[in-house]
């Protein structure tokens, strides 16, 4: 079974890092509390929402299965 927490955990770190972003302007770009970015990247959040997700694409320009392959 494929971790999906991890993967997007994973991901948007990286993608974070390409786009030579700190957490905290993720956070403003996304709209996503800077806390919960950090759980987020560390695959210890709990709830993450479509919203969320939607947000992350728009950012970074990238489909959903970008997200969590």
């Amino acid at each position: 079974m494929k971790n999906y927490a991890q993967n997007l955990a994973n991901n948007i770190k990286k993608l974070r890092k390409i786009n030579n972003l700190t957490i905290k302007e993720l956070s403003q770009k996304t709209g996503i509390n800077a806390c919960f970015l950090i759980k987020i990247e560390q695959a210890k959040a709990k709830r993450i929402f479509i919203s969320h997700i939607d947000a992350f694409c728009k950012c970074f320009n990238v489909g959903i299965k970008e997200l969590f392959e």
